[in-house]
């Protein structure tokens, strides 16, 4: 579980122009403003949509061929994040459409469509950042933190993060052997790349250096580690596992 309470926001709200994309748009907004984490909900129409549903079997977004007709949004909420590439705006929408002599509701993630006329507020959180870690065309949830200095997309990389995988050394399962890490271990992690040990203030979280000189403290996740130094040295270091999801 992730969960942070924000002191700092400010509330945007406008109306997007006719025959733009709705996702490039908000997209433009975001950067105007240099907004780093946000809500977004939103009214209107839209011209056309493209619309994807969630297959957890393939942790992909699978987007329809065809886009809709003309269609009056119901409901449009969303958030917008950081990711590894740069802004992710997640948009979720409810679409009343055409339906012969009558009218039809239709749903899912929107990929993109032509906007009609379309009215947004946009409440920002700005003395932190979530990060989406993932594939781009997955679910990608939030697994890290960034902190004031980097909540700004505009920002140089700030020294100082918050990336929440799971509990170090947690067990596959009750064979797997437990081990204590020290300052100046070194770890191999699937996503981070080869990371030093600086501190261990608990059993739940260490501060790790990153390659870049960026620092980085590693929560409560589903981590494996798998010793890779000779049992008499000094210094330990580890392989990195995640345990998949699901």
């Amino acid at each position: 579980m992730i969960v942070m309470q924000s002191k700092s926001s400010r509330h945007l709200g406008g109306r997007l122009s006719e025959g733009v994309d709705v996702i490039e748009s908000l997209q433009q907004v975001v950067r105007n403003h240099k907004v780093g984490t946000a809500e977004i909900r939103g009214i209107g129409y839209l011209r056309s949509a493209y619309l994807a549903t969630y297959d957890p079997e393939e942790d992909v977004f699978v987007t329809e061929e065809e886009a809709t007709p003309p269609a009056q949004i119901l409901s449009l909420l969303g958030n917008v994040s950081r990711s590894q590439d740069g802004i992710s705006i997640h948009l979720q929408v409810m679409l009343l459409v055409p339906d012969g002599e009558g009218h039809r509701v239709v749903g899912g993630r929107l990929m993109g469509g032509e906007v009609m006329d379309v009215e947004f507020f946009m409440q920002t959180v700005d003395d932190f950042g979530f990060v989406r870690v993932g594939e781009a065309d997955g679910l990608a949830p939030w697994l890290q933190i960034e902190s004031e200095q980097h909540a700004s997309m505009d920002d140089a990389p700030t020294q100082r993060a918050e990336f929440l995988p799971g509990r170090l050394g947690s067990r596959f399962d009750d064979n797997d052997p437990e081990y204590e890490l020290h300052p100046e271990d070194t770890l191999d992690h699937p996503r981070l790349g080869r990371c030093v040990v600086l501190a261990v203030p608990d059993e739940d979280r260490a501060s790790i250096r990153l390659a870049s000189g960026r620092t980085v403290e590693l929560h409560l996740g589903l981590l494996k580690l798998v010793r890779a130094s000779d049992d008499n040295a000094e210094v330990q270091h580890f392989k990195v596992k995640m345990r998949r999801r699901g």
